[in-house]
């Protein structure tokens, strides 16, 4: 019986790669017409008060005919808009007080206009209005964990903008270093590293095989608030009826608010030649991944190397057997630039050029 190890391969097909914030909440919008409308923000240490285009920020055209929401940015009212609002956090744990701008239309026969949240622990969120410093013509106070909010008399009062103030208190995003799988015959064995977690209650772990629908396969729990690094584990038996499987995490706070991380993808047939192919994304900022093909086992080193040839990190190390493996390195702490990655397994030998951009 033949034995497989491998480990994981990106989807190519995506268009457009952009960086994850650290902190990313999302909210929805209703104006009581049937129609809703999703929007983002949040912070990242790399986030301005600009367009922010690694993070898919765009500005936006005038608004088009029936119900809109979106943000102005800063300077209000001469600025951009846009759907989605991320701003600076210089470092972790952040605590600060940050003010964004809401502009929204009515679509014909709109009664209402209601916002739905889920925040994550040590953020709250209040709306009020524009005209008055405290918000005497509404004023939700300030909002936690997860409801809804109805600007009172909204359509009436023909209410179209607002003041969103979101208060940050400590906060530390749950921050995955490293997502890696590897196969032993019919058996996958999930690994994943954290660098900080803030009340993580835990991750779900999801499936979809082929093209298939995404479902949970199992639960890990989470080491709640921490600031050292974790690493997690799980396994779980495949069904070698198919050969192509996805896996996704989906981490929990306290208090229900969830987030996705990126899928990642295995291929259970063994390679017939060395391979070694171009990382993903490309540019990145800040995490890529090295994918790899071994039609042997052997000893493998893969290696990163900057522009002037200076060794910077040693990813793998080891003893593999034949299979397609795939590594994430995070480039975080290193400087934008062209960096270079080299492998070398018995006699194949292979080197291919990456770019970070921050």
């Amino acid at each position: 019986m033949k034995q497989i190890i491998l480990l994981f391969m990106l989807f190519a097909s995506v268009q457009l790669i952009y960086s994850q914030p650290r902190i990313d909440i999302r909210l929805q919008f209703a104006d009581g017409s049937g129609e809703t409308r999703v929007r983002y923000l949040g912070i990242d240490s790399l986030a301005t008060t600009g367009v922010d285009a690694n993070f898919g920020e765009e500005a936006l055209p005038p608004m088009p005919p029936g119900f809109e929401v979106r943000f102005d940015l800063n300077p209000f009212g001469v600025a951009n808009q846009v759907y989605k609002d991320y701003r600076n956090a210089p470092s972790f744990p952040f605590s600060d007080t940050l003010e964004h701008r809401l502009l929204w239309q009515y679509a014909s026969g709109a009664t209402s206009f209601t916002i739905n949240y889920n925040l994550p622990a040590g953020v709250q969120m209040r709306l009020q209005d524009v005209f008055t410093p405290t918000g005497l013509l509404f004023n939700s106070g300030d909002l936690v964990d997860s409801g809804s909010y109805s600007i009172p008399n909204a359509v009436v009062s023909g209410f179209t903008s607002a003041k969103l103030f979101m208060m940050y208190s400590d906060v530390i995003p749950v921050e995955l270093t490293s997502f890696n799988a590897i196969v032993y015959g019919n058996e996958v064995t999930l690994t994943w590293q954290t660098a900080a977690e803030l009340n993580n209650l835990g991750f779900d772990v999801e499936q979809k095989i082929e093209d298939g629908n995404w479902e949970k396969i199992g639960f890990v729990l989470g080491h709640g608030t921490s600031t050292s690094v974790n690493l997690y584990t799980f396994s779980y038996k495949l069904n070698t009826f198919y050969s192509k499987y996805s896996f996704r995490l989906k981490q929990i706070d306290l208090n229900g608010s969830a987030k996705y991380f990126q899928e990642i993808y295995i291929n259970i047939d063994v390679p017939i030649t060395f391979d070694l192919k171009q990382n993903y994304p490309n540019p990145f900022n800040p995490s890529t991944y090295i994918t790899f093909s071994l039609p042997v086992e052997g000893n493998v080193k893969l290696s990163i190397y900057n522009q002037i040839g200076q060794l910077v990190d040693i990813i793998v190390n080891s003893y593999l057997q034949a299979g397609t493996y795939s590594y994430s390195w995070n480039g975080e702490n290193q400087a934008s630039g062209i960096y270079f990655y080299e492998i070398m397994s018995n006699d194949f030998k292979s080197t291919k050029k990456m770019l970070l951009i921050k």
